[in-house]
């Protein structure tokens, strides 16, 4: 299942198309950045009930939160672009525009496993994120999976591009959302 969200799904206060110039003085960094991989985390949460009450409740409150945050962090919906005419990468986003992916899926594996204590490697969660759509000249800047593994608990993944989201940012916007 695949959803798109954006922030005028809760909220229709952003009116106009926005362009997010990047600050000149980090151009620099932000270009080497921008071809260093995605920055991915995995958040676990408990849940021993049935899957029809996370569908039900859970799901639905976890959509209007990240919609509502999304009102602040319009820019996260948002595409990252390289004009061909600049040296400089934008964000640019469209009112009504469905760029940030939600992702709903289930899994089988050990969710005790890769939510315990020990840690897992990085082949055994990968599967629990999502990827960013990227080309020669734009990027998607965010990308969410939730995951439930029935009668156990559900996962978050978050994918973002590091160009754009570091990792204070990243951690108000989980905050912000629920996520955390």
């Amino acid at each position: 299942m695949k959803c798109c969200l954006s922030s005028c799904d809760e909220i229709n206060h952003v009116e106009a198309r926005v362009n997010v110039d990047i600050d000149s003085c980090v151009q620099a960094h932000v270009m080497l950045e921008s071809q260093l991989p995605p920055v991915e985390r995995v958040f676990f949460y408990d849940f021993p009930h049935q899957p029809s009450l996370f569908y039900d409740t859970i799901l639905p409150k976890l959509k209007h939160f990240l919609s509502l945050a999304l009102a602040y962090y319009f820019p996260l919906a948002g595409t990252l672009t390289w004009p061909h005419h600049s040296n400089k990468p934008i964000i640019t986003y469209n009112v009504g525009d469905d760029t940030l992916s939600l992702i709903v899926a289930e899994s089988d594996a050990d969710f005790h496993h890769l939510s315990g204590s020990k840690l897992s490697g990085a082949s055994e969660v990968h599967h629990l994120v999502p990827e960013l759509t990227v080309s020669d000249d734009q990027a998607t800047v965010l990308a969410l999976q939730v995951t439930l593994f029935p009668t156990h608990g559900f996962s978050i993944g978050v994918t973002s591009h590091h160009a754009v989201l570091d990792g204070k940012t990243s951690t108000s916007f989980c905050e912000d959302s629920g996520t955390y």
